[in-house]
């Protein structure tokens, strides 16, 4: 289950999904992704509070204050009993830093809003990466499946 806003979220782009969008085509044809390289999610009511809470338990190993890049600001939490980090993308302000330790729907990690390639090109929403790691924190995936890598972060935050 994933609790990350208080009044619940919807999918607004799975993991994998193909955009064939003219405005985004390009982005994914530049960064030689076969198709969307995590999940984006929204609040269901979009009046409501922004505030993003951890989507799994961890320890933050980073936390991005930087406006622009691909992802803008963002949090990485590794778990290290699943060997997976979750990483939170496009927020306007971070709220928590490398070594503190998050609880699952429950810490405050940051304010979703728009930066990096969010900011110009597509409403706010919160990416989320999911990327595999070993038992020291090293990346550990197969960075040839065509996204980087990266693995479909559903399936380690939908967990109860």
């Amino acid at each position: 289950m994933i609790d990350i806003f208080t009044e619940g979220y919807k999918i607004t782009q799975g993991f994998g999904e193909e955009n064939t969008s003219s405005k985004y085509l390009a982005w994914y044809q530049a960064n030689n992704l076969k198709g969307h390289e995590g999940v984006d999610i929204i609040p269901k009511n979009k009046n409501m509070d922004w505030r993003i809470f951890s989507p799994i338990s961890g320890e933050v190993v980073k936390a991005n204050h930087i406006l622009y890049g691909p992802y803008g600001r963002y949090v990485t939490i590794w778990n290290k009993k699943k060997n997976i980090a979750i990483q939170v993308c496009h927020m306007i302000d971070v709220k928590v830093n490398v070594g503190d330790k998050v609880e699952k729907n429950k810490t405050f990690i940051g304010v979703m809003g728009g930066s990096g390639i969010n900011e110009e090109s597509y409403p706010p929403h919160a990416h989320i990466n999911g990327i595999p790691v070993n038992i020291f924190g090293h990346r550990n995936g197969d960075k040839k499946n065509g996204y980087k890598g990266l693995v479909n972060p559903l399936p380690y935050i939908m967990e109860g």
